[in-house]
């Protein structure tokens, strides 16, 4: 069973998409805090498949954590929650996005980032996670 580490700062958020997550079949770790989110990640390094994150967090925005992530582990995918668009972000933090990079491995897409506008569909949002799972875009 594919392991998705969720994080978000809205409790209430996070327990929706968990619970989203959840019914689509995945096992599924929760952290409103990206710090601690952090650390559960460090605990080990392999067990996560997805990193599914909202944008706008407290202490660090999504793209900044994702590159902490892929720091540690530069071939987990994440999908960012957020209401701008991907462009938005992708011209705001140039200098943070790995998107459709290859890594010093020269693995192309290993850090696959894609951003989801909310509100995102059920449906749609599952099937944005199984493509991602499966490394599609």
């Amino acid at each position: 069973m594919k392991c998705i580490l969720c994080v978000d700062d809205e409790p209430d958020v996070l327990n929706l998409i968990t619970k989203m997550l959840q019914h689509f079949g995945y096992e599924v770790e929760s952290e409103v805090e990206s710090d601690k989110a952090l650390k559960l990640f460090k605990a080990d390094i392999n067990k996560f498949d997805l990193i599914v994150i909202d944008f706008m967090m407290q202490d660090m925005n999504g793209l900044e954590f994702i590159n902490k992530i892929h720091d540690l582990n530069p071939r987990i995918p994440a999908i960012i929650l957020t209401g701008l668009s991907s462009d938005e972000i992708f011209n705001e933090y140039p200098n943070k996005s790995s998107k459709d990079s290859k890594d010093s491995n020269g693995c192309n897409g290993c850090n696959q980032i894609v951003i989801v506008q909310k509100p995102v569909k059920l449906k749609e949002f599952k099937q944005i996670v199984k493509n991602v799972l499966d490394g599609k875009k």
